[in-house]
């Protein structure tokens, strides 16, 4: 007859990587633990290529939002200058 022993899991809370500071304190969490033997050094250099592709991908959501914001403004000011001639242009 064996013993079965229960255990409880608990989930533990993790944040969504969705921000450069999120991604830069997983890779530090990652860095501290395999320093300390915490996690096998190949486990290490997986965890780090993958945030440093979030890393990426979140650098160039980052810029693609700030080049449409640009090109949005760009191209209000474009159309009130146009605006702007044709009523100069109509003495």
């Amino acid at each position: 007859m064996t013993d079965s022993i229960e255990t409880e899991v608990i989930p533990r809370y993790r944040p969504p990587l969705d921000s450069m500071k999120r991604v830069r304190q997983e890779l530090a969490k990652v860095y501290r633990q395999a320093k300390n033997s915490e996690i096998p050094l190949a486990d290490a250099t997986r965890y780090t290529y993958i945030l440093q592709a979030l890393a990426r991908m979140l650098a160039t959501e980052t810029l693609e939002a700030r080049i449409a914001a640009l090109e949005a403004e760009s191209g209000q000011i474009h159309l009130q200058g146009e605006r702007n001639e044709e009523f100069i242009g109509s003495d």
